[in-house]
């Protein structure tokens, strides 16, 4: 499944997925958004490991992008 991980943060971060570096990202400061850096991302069938990393402290919103409802997510 190919979709876009969208990342707003207040501070810089590293992305990881299942342990491997998907991309870095600016903080804005004190004024956060969602939606501020996206990331190409595509999944195999299965679990995935997501990680971010945030430098210091600040606020953080992560989504993935899924308008066709592929992803599932476990209860």
């Amino acid at each position: 499944i190919k979709t876009k991980l969208l990342i707003g943060s207040s501070a810089d971060f590293a992305v990881r997925i299942d342990g491997k570096p998907i991309g870095n990202g600016k903080g804005t400061g004190k004024r956060v958004q969602p939606d501020q850096a996206a990331f190409d991302v595509a999944f195999t069938k299965g679990k995935h490991t997501v990680a971010i990393t945030v430098t210091g402290s600040g606020s953080l919103y992560a989504r993935f992008s899924d308008p066709d409802r592929k992803l599932r997510y476990p209860e």
